[in-house]
C-alpha cells in the first residue's frame, strides 16, 4: 500500500476534541480519515447523517460549551433564523410519528 501525504485545514477546537477521541479509541487522525476515505471509495457515498451535526449531550458539555450554545441559539432566533415551534412540532411528529 502506497501513502500520500494530503493537508486538510480543520477548526483547531474541534480537531483538538476528536484527537482526544481518537488517543482513547487508540488511533491517529490520519487513520481516521483513512477509514473515512475507504468508506467512500467502496460503497460510492458518504456516511449515513455524516453531514448532520452531532446533538450535544449536556452531560458531556462543559458549562462554557453550554453557554456558547445557547447563546448562538438566541442570536439565530434574533437574526430570524429560527423555526416556529408548530412547524418543528409538525416536523417531528411527521418523523417519528407521535403526537408531541
Amino acid at each position: 500500500m502506497s501513502t500520500e501525504l494530503f493537508t486538510v485545514e480543520v477548526d483547531s477546537d474541534i480537531k483538538r476534541r476528536a484527537d482526544a477521541v481518537f488517543e482513547e479509541l487508540g488511533m491517529s487522525a490520519g487513520k481516521a480519515v483513512n477509514l473515512l476515505l475507504n468508506h467512500v471509495a467502496v460503497l460510492k457515498r458518504i456516511p449515513k447523517d455524516f453531514g448532520q451535526p452531532p446533538i450535544p449531550c449536556l452531560e458531556d458539555m462543559t458549562e462554557e460549551e453550554f453557554d456558547k450554545m445557547i447563546q448562538e441559539a438566541f442570536d439565530e432566533i434574533k437574526a430570524g433564523k429560527g423555526i416556529p415551534a408548530d412547524e418543528v412540532r409538525r416536523m417531528m411528529e411527521s418523523k417519528y410519528g407521535i403526537e408531541i
